[in-house]
């Protein structure tokens, strides 16, 4: 198994800030009157950036244990199907594509898990500060609850 550098972890954290400054900008964090306003827009922008990278490692392990074998399989034997060469190699069987494709190495997933996590984290933080804060208005009909 290869151990990350530090290089993927530092261009991991810059795009996930960028994006996570980009999804707080969208939610309204730069124009709001109120505190309750500005948490709740924070805690959009990061559990959105965190479940995206969460959800992205989970789909890299997923390929790399062998779940969209079948589909890429198909696809890349359509495409030689499809050409026009008229020297067609021996085409390798699925069982011979799968054997090659599990000796790959794993790929690293743990930079992604943690600052995903950490990204989650931080919105439960901010959902906290909003629920501490949020005073609904006033409506005539408040005494009814």
């Amino acid at each position: 198994m290869r151990r990350i550098s530090v290089l993927e972890w530092i261009i991991t954290v810059l795009l996930a800030t960028a994006l996570t400054f980009f999804a707080c900008w969208m939610a309204g964090a730069f124009e709001a009157e109120h505190d309750y306003e500005l948490y709740e827009a924070l805690c959009n922008g990061t559990f959105g950036i965190g479940f995206l990278l969460l959800c992205f490692a989970g789909l890299m392990w997923c390929s790399h244990n062998g779940v969209f074998n079948g589909l890429t399989y198909g696809v890349k034997q359509l495409f030689v199907v499809l050409r026009s060469d008229s020297a067609i190699k021996e085409r390798e069987t699925y069982s011979e594509y799968c054997q090659k494709k599990s000796q790959r190495t794993p790929p690293v997933l743990a930079h992604l898990l943690i600052i995903g996590g950490v990204l989650i984290v931080a919105s439960m933080v901010f959902l906290w500060l909003y629920e501490s804060t949020y005073v609904p208005p006033e409506t005539p009909l408040a005494f009814l609850n």
